[in-house]
């Protein structure tokens, strides 16, 4: 584990905190920049999170604004301390919402460039002081695509990292990015932010975890090998120095069974999900930063106030000399894969402009026809039943709140749930539960037209903004039937060019892709005619969609010494024996991938340093 993190979070004086952080292990600290966001978008520098009304000076946001004007001089200083005392620094500039932190971009009614622009200055500014005051490790960005939506986050990226390099020379970090949610009713992964196509120019790979609504710590570890094992392929695929966490949590909605089991201790649930991250990040991830790690009293996620001591299990692995594998059996979440939708023929439904002053496919509540538009406030309405086979277009202008969009909308049904300018999130409801699918961050801004397109074929789903798709998803247990409605009963939208075509002929396809685990590596000796062998024995598992063949390179010492091929088809999992012969004496480390082993040759026997199940860091 070569970054041992810790963050640190002003106002506490850091005198108070630098022997914990040597006592725990920790190497490096992270500081961030809070970027306080207004509800008319002004930026403000902070030097702690304004996270609910109870967070508010007396003073109010004068008083902010006035605290905010000594941030730099803070965290400066905060910077020479820490460096003083023998740690990095990794600074990360994190925007939130002032007093209603998860709130993000909702409702938020902003002038799109001008933000872009301030977040832009700011980030630029404080790499500036970064490289001024030796910080060794900047992300110039968390959150922000909370409020922009991710495809704008990535253009953003894009446009300030050359006016970043050009005043700052430590390492880099894109992010953060929260690369996958927990789909409780296919117990998989869904993809939740848009990952870079391009990573060049930057250092690390910068991420979030929190895994809400996984039930069991064995759905945990699913989840965070999958995480992690993604994370990894992005490391591996650009040549990036590592992977770093912006943000390490913990499964926190309360819908999680073991916050509701009321037999096991918050202070035992909580050290065994890091535990699980530990151990499974082992080899993978390059930078831990857990955002819990105080001991003390704390309001846990099942509403009870319980004695939680997290920082026990930061300080065993941190200090440790290894760590152990005990959750690499568990094999990564299976990923929902979005469909790719084909139509071939189709037939026009209705179309509707409501030119004429009518809107005769929409009955419901609370709604009128206003200039040639039709104007939902505090209301709902619907269509007549549709085929379940469809092309739904139209035009939307959100004025204010949010709109649930519903289709197949009978016994049970389906919902997007928007909530301008940033937030999207698919819901299935049936038998009176209403169950989360996916979520992800999009740029719905208020008071401007977009053309959305919601396709429905068999149990295949795409949902496109302005002609890109921004959520696709197959259900194994899909919803027939129904009609299409627009709920605002909480905001006001407008509509134009309704059009419902029938999809007569057409099919669904996903695109294929290889993914592999390693397991349980072992390393064993065999001595033949005065000859010293080494045997190297592992499983691989294709957890891909495809036959496939995967090609690793076996390592002692930075130095290849074998290389294999094994072709294994979908789900299929093999144990193999690697056998190398290394004649000369000394301490070797063979690793394949993630996967360590150490040990020591010393004339004809292999005395073992480590027992087979740890990996030395």
């Amino acid at each position: 584990m070569p970054i041992k993190g810790i963050p640190y979070d002003p106002p506490f004086p850091i005198e108070d905190y630098i022997n914990i952080f040597k006592k725990i292990g920790a190497n490096w600290v992270q500081l961030v920049l809070w970027v306080l966001v207004t509800d008319n978008g002004t930026l403000i520098e902070y030097t702690t999170s304004v996270y609910n009304e109870n967070d508010i000076p007396p003073g109010g946001i004068r008083e902010i604004i006035e605290r905010s004007k000594r941030t730099e001089e803070v965290l400066t200083s905060v910077i020479k301390q820490l460096h003083e005392n023998g740690f990095k620094i990794f600074l990360i500039t994190y925007h939130e919402r002032l007093a209603k932190h998860h709130l993000y971009g909702e409702g938020l009614d902003i002038d799109m460039d001008k933000f872009l622009n301030d977040a832009a200055e700011i980030a630029i500014k404080w790499a500036r002081i970064c490289e001024e005051y030796n910080v060794e490790m900047y992300a110039p960005r968390k959150e922000l695509q909370m409020f922009i939506g991710d495809e704008k986050a990535l253009e953003w990226d894009e446009m300030i990292l050359p006016k970043i390099r050009k005043v700052y020379h430590g390492f880099l970090v894109r992010g953060a990015f929260t690369i996958y949610s927990w789909n409780p009713i296919e117990n998989n992964v869904t993809p939740r932010n848009k990952l870079p196509s391009n990573m060049s120019g930057w250092d690390f790979l910068g991420i979030d975890l929190y895994g809400n609504r996984v039930n069991t710590f064995k759905e945990w570890a699913s989840f965070v090998n999958r995480v992690f094992l993604k994370a990894y392929e992005i490391k591996k695929r650009f040549r990036l120095r590592g992977i770093v966490f912006e943000e390490l949590g913990l499964p926190h909605s309360g819908e999680e069974k073991f916050w509701i089991n009321s037999s096991v201790s918050g202070r035992e649930i909580i050290n065994k999900l890091y535990e699980i991250v530990f151990e499974c990040g082992a080899g993978m991830i390059d930078g831990f930063f857990p955002w819990l790690w105080e001991n003390g009293s704390m309001l846990l996620p099942n509403n009870k106030i319980e004695y939680i001591a997290p920082s026990e299990v930061i300080r065993r692995y941190y200090l440790a000399s290894f760590v152990l594998k005990l959750y690499d059996d568990i094999l990564p979440a299976r990923e929902s894969k979005p469909p790719n939708i084909i139509i071939y023929n189709k037939s026009l439904l209705f179309k509707e402009d409501f030119e004429n002053g009518t809107a005769s496919v929409f009955s419901g509540s609370n709604y009128q026809i206003v200039n040639g538009t039709l104007k939902i406030e505090k209301g709902c309405v619907d269509t007549y039943d549709l085929p379940n086979n469809t092309i739904f277009t139209f035009k939307i202008k959100f004025i204010n709140g949010s709109l649930g969009l519903g289709f197949r909308n009978s016994d049970g049904w389906y919902e997007f749930r928007i909530k301008p300018i940033s937030h999207l999130e698919l819901i299935k409801h049936k038998s009176y539960f209403a169950k989360h699918i996916m979520e992800t961050e999009i740029c719905v801004e208020l008071n401007k037209w977009y053309n959305f397109t919601l396709i429905t074929l068999e149990s295949a789903f795409q949902l496109y903004i302005d002609g890109v798709i921004v959520v696709g998803y197959i259900d194994p247990d899909p919803l027939f039937n129904g009609h299409i409605s627009f709920h605002a009963e909480e905001g006001c939208i407008v509509l134009d060019n309704v059009t419902a075509e029938e999809i007569l002929n057409g099919m669904y396809s996903t695109i294929n892709e290889t993914h592999f685990w390693l397991n349980n590596m072992r390393i064993i000796n065999f001595v033949a005619d005065g000859s010293e062998l080494i045997g190297i024995i592992l499983n691989i598992t294709n957890i891909g969609d495809m036959i496939a063949t995967y090609v690793f390179n076996v390592t002692a010492n930075n130095s290849i010494i074998y290389r294999k091929h094994i072709t294994l088809s979908p789900g299929e999992s093999k144990s193999i024996i690697i056998w190398v012969s290394i004649k000369k004496p000394g301490l070797y480390m063979i690793n394949i991938e993630w996967l360590y082993k150490l040990f020591i040759m010393e004339k004809v026997n292999l005395e073992w340093l480590l027992s087979n199940r740890y990996i030395p860091r």
